[in-house]
């Protein structure tokens, strides 16, 4: 009787990583040597260690290339099943837990045995265990994420630097670095007076600024490094999720201020003052505008073409979908091109679901002004009659920030039709957490059925109760 072969899968999130920017193996290294221990124990020989180290499991949209392998591989029979570590090692979310419970559903042969917490995924009860811990581990996983985003604001609302790479022309106690300085010093005064970044960077160039990666700078780092405005002294915040959810933030639009509406200072010496950044920045933003007005291929960074970009997740798989064109074959329209939004197949994208834009975009523009109309409509509750000017003090700020909600409302149905897209997507922001698209039944109609909208608990404080 031959030996089962058997794979092996090692996973870590959080790893240091060395001074060339490769991750530490050391974790993935000790998973490893234990799940060899149990295959021994099994009577089994390891053929295949399926690798996914410095890789999220929590984090929808990121990658998991091993885990996609190791299960085509289960399910091909190219190996007899695999052992690891814990559940929380192979999943933290539902969704991919329930992939690996399909196959040992479908193939009940297979061998899959876990380290630790006694899962046997042959067995029904097993798989059910199995589940159970994924889901322990994705909620300790969110949990973590909350009080890590708390702590990152609480950081950024008292200036403190962002715990991370050193930024370009500082070192890591915040004080200015020549000659890197002085270059970004020189662009952002250049820049204010109308230069262009291909200009700014080949100054650069000949002073030998490279990119991260050691490779002579791009005209898109030049342009990131001259509107960050932490050369003026600023401080942004922008949580994982926004981040992910868009590689085009402009980080301008970042400035975290504080309760009575002031920016928030950086505790590190500034590059520029801000009578010479701003202008700067405008002047950037200018030439991004009139080159995408131009043709230049691709939305300048934090400038969309769509209502939507950015706030559309696909539900079936939890990737960010994005925004194409198709030419229509039929109908008056045919011979035109259609912008539709699609889950992508690559980063984590199922690439199964698409939607055309127009319908999409005229549909959740409807419920977002039906949303403002009840905004619009809401009472104001009065100030209670009290001895009390604690309470006195949060009823009026209440009563106060319910007005500005009602009357921001009104102005923006009564200009909605007018409003340039900035401003729509603005008002969208300020209600809507995402859009997630579900499948759709065959067909060339609109199902509203299949579209879920995930309103902001924080954009109505007229609806909120006191």
């Amino acid at each position: 009787m031959r030996a089962a072969a058997l794979g092996i899968y090692v996973r870590q999130s959080d790893v240091a990583r060395g001074p060339d920017g490769s991750p530490d193996g050391g974790a993935v290294a000790r998973q490893e040597a234990a799940c060899r221990r149990l295959v021994v124990t099994l009577g089994g020989v390891v053929v295949r260690v399926y690798d996914d180290n410095a890789r999220s499991a929590s984090l929808p949209g990121v990658p998991r290339p091993a885990f996609d392998e190791l299960i085509a591989d289960l399910a091909a029979g190219v190996i007899d099943g695999f052992v690891f570590v814990h559940a929380d090692r192979v999943a933290r979310r539902a969704s991919d837990a329930a992939r690996v419970c399909a196959v040992y559903e479908e193939h009940p042969q297979l061998l899959g045995r876990s380290v630790e917490g006694g899962v046997d995924l042959a067995t029904h009860e097993g798989r059910t265990r199995f589940l159970q811990q994924v889901l322990d581990g994705g909620s300790e996983a969110d949990a973590t994420a909350r009080r890590q985003r708390s702590a990152n604001l609480h950081r950024a609302l008292a200036g403190q630097p962002h715990i991370g790479a050193t930024a370009w022309g500082w070192d890591k106690e915040g004080r200015l670095q020549d000659p890197a300085a002085s270059l970004l010093r020189r662009g952002i005064e250049a820049a204010a007076e109308g230069a262009c970044v291909r200009e700014i960077r080949a100054d650069w160039l000949d002073h030998g600024v490279t990119g991260r990666t050691g490779k002579p700078v791009s005209r898109k780092t030049v342009l990131l490094r001259l509107i960050n405005p932490r050369n003026a002294g600023y401080r942004i915040y922008a949580s994982a999720e926004e981040r992910r959810a868009s590689s085009q933030l402009w980080t301008p639009d970042l400035v975290l201020h504080d309760d009575v509406g002031l920016p928030v200072m950086g505790e590190w010496q500034r590059v520029a003052a801000p009578a010479t950044y701003w202008p700067a920045v405008r002047s950037l933003k200018e030439q991004l505008e009139g080159a995408h007005e131009r043709g230049h291929s691709g939305p300048p960074p934090g400038l969309y073409t769509r209502l939507l970009s950015g706030r559309v997740r696909c539900a079936e798989c939890g990737a960010s979908m994005v925004v194409s064109s198709r030419t229509v074959r039929t109908g008056t329209a045919a011979g035109t091109r259609q912008p539709f939004y699609r889950c992508p197949a690559i980063n984590g994208g199922c690439g199964r679901l698409s939607r055309t834009a127009a319908s999409l975009e005229s549909y959740v523009a409807d419920q977002l002004l039906a949303r403002l109309r009840q905004v619009a409509t809401a009472a104001v509750p009065s100030t209670p009659v009290t001895t009390d000017a604690g309470a006195t003090y949060r009823y009026s700020a209440l009563a106060r920030r319910q007005g500005e909600s009602i009357r921001s409302a009104q102005h923006a149905i009564a200009h909605w039709g007018a409003f340039e897209l900035p401003e729509q997507r603005a008002q969208l922001a300020a209600h809507v957490d995402e859009v997630r698209l579900r499948p759709a039944p065959r067909g060339r109609w609109f199902d509203p059925a299949t579209v879920d909208i995930r309103w902001a608990d924080r954009a109505a404080p007229a609806l909120q109760g006191v």
